[in-house]
C-alpha cells in the first residue's frame, strides 16, 4: 500500500468517525456505532487495497450510495437510510430560500447525507472537549466553594468557642463574686451581732443601740460623752476604713488632743477568732479602735484604747488624763 493510499484511507476513516460522532445522540451510541464498523473488526482478514483503483473510481463511488472501505478489495456496504434526511433537506431549502447560507454539510462517503450544523449559542450537545473543560471548571468552582464554606465553618466554630469560653469565665467570675458577696454579707451580719453585744457591754444609750440595730446608724461621742450625729467628713472616714479593712464601725469618739484633732472609730475586726478576747479586755475598758489624726494623718494608728461610759456615750480614758484630774 502506497503512502498516498494510506493517507486517503486514514482520512476516510476519520471522516466516518466524525460523522458517527456528530449524528449520535449520546456518547454510548457513538461508541457502539464505531465498534460496529467492519473496518475496525479484528476477525476480518486483511486484504490489500486495489492498486488499480483510480481517482475516477473513488469519485464514482462517492456519487453512489456505497462507500469504499480501504484495506479491503471491493468491499462495499450500503448505508442505512437516514430517517431525518427529508426534514433536514426541507430546512436547508428554507434557509436557501430565505437568502441565508445552507446549514448543512456533506458527509464524506455518503451521497446526499447531510446534517445541520450545531448552534453553539443554543442548548445543543457540546463537543467532548467543551464538555471536559466545563466539567473541570465546574469541579474547580465546586472545590473553591467547598473550601470557602469550610473556612467559614471553622471561623464560626472558633467564634462560638471564644464566646463560650468568655461566657464560662464570666459565669465563673460571677459565681466567685456571688460567693464573696455572700461571704461578706454573712460576715457583716456576724459583725453586726458582735457590735450590738459590745455596745451593750459598753453601756451605750439603749436608744442608739436600737437605732444601730434597725438602721445601722452610727453616733459620735463628744466632750463628757455627749452624743451627736457625725458629720459627712467623719462618715467618709468610716466608709473608707471599713472598705479597706473589711471591718464594721459601731461608734465614734471625737476628741482634741495636744497632738491633734482625732476621730477614734470603735470597730469589730474581720478575724472572728479574736472576738472572744473582747470579753476579757472589756473588763479593763479596752476596745479595738482606729485613731485617725485629722491634723496629722501620718500619726494615725490602730490598736486597743481604754474607754469609759459617760452620759450615755463614751469617753476615752488616758492614764495621763486620769493623773492630772
Amino acid at each position: 500500500m502506497t503512502s498516498e493510499a494510506t493517507d486517503r484511507s486514514l482520512k476516510t476513516i476519520l471522516q466516518m468517525v466524525l460523522m458517527i460522532v456528530e449524528t449520535s445522540e449520546t456518547k454510548e451510541e457513538a461508541v457502539e456505532r464505531i465498534k460496529s464498523l467492519e473496518l475496525l473488526r479484528e476477525d476480518e482478514p486483511e486484504v490489500q487495497y486495489r492498486r488499480s483503483e483510480t481517482e475516477e473510481d473513488v469519485r464514482a463511488l462517492r456519487g453512489s450510495n456505497v462507500i469504499a472501505q480501504p484495506g479491503r478489495v471491493g468491499a462495499q456496504k450500503k448505508l442505512p437510510d437516514d430517517p431525518h434526511k427529508e426534514a433536514r433537506e426541507k430546512a436547508a431549502k428554507a434557509d436557501k430560500g430565505a437568502g441565508g447560507s445552507s446549514s448543512v454539510i456533506e458527509q464524506p462517503g455518503r451521497v446526499g447525507a447531510q446534517k445541520s450544523l450545531p448552534d453553539h449559542g443554543s442548548d445543543g450537545m457540546q463537543t467532548l472537549g467543551d464538555f471536559l473543560r466545563s466539567a473541570a471548571e465546574a469541579s474547580k468552582e465546586a472545590q473553591k466553594i467547598a473550601e470557602e464554606k469550610k473556612k467559614e465553618a471553622e471561623a464560626e466554630a472558633r467564634k462560638k468557642a471564644a464566646i463560650a469560653a468568655a461566657e464560662k469565665r464570666k459565669a465563673a467570675e460571677k459565681s466567685q463574686n456571688d460567693g464573696q458577696k455572700n461571704g461578706r454579707a454573712s460576715l457583716r451580719e456576724d459583725q453586726k451581732a458582735e457590735a450590738l453585744r459590745r455596745m451593750r457591754a459598753l453601756r451605750l444609750l439603749p436608744s442608739i443601740v436600737e437605732d444601730f440595730k434597725k438602721n445601722g446608724s452610727i453616733y459620735m461621742s463628744g466632750d463628757e460623752g455627749m452624743l451627736y450625729f457625725p458629720g459627712q467628713e467623719q462618715l467618709n472616714l468610716v466608709r473608707r476604713f471599713e472598705e479597706a479593712n473589711n471591718v464594721l464601725v459601731y461608734h465614734i469618739i471625737e476628741e482634741m488632743k495636744p497632738y491633734g484633732e482625732c476621730c477614734t472609730m470603735l470597730y469589730v475586726p474581720a478575724e472572728t477568732t479574736g472576738w472572744k478576747s473582747f470579753d476579757k479586755n472589756i473588763q479593763d475598758g479596752l476596745v479595738d479602735a482606729y485613731v485617725y489624726n485629722l491634723s496629722k494623718p501620718d500619726m494615725s494608728e490602730a490598736g486597743l484604747i481604754q474607754v469609759k461610759p459617760v452620759n450615755g456615750g463614751l469617753q476615752r480614758f488616758d492614764v495621763m488624763d486620769y493623773l492630772f484630774k
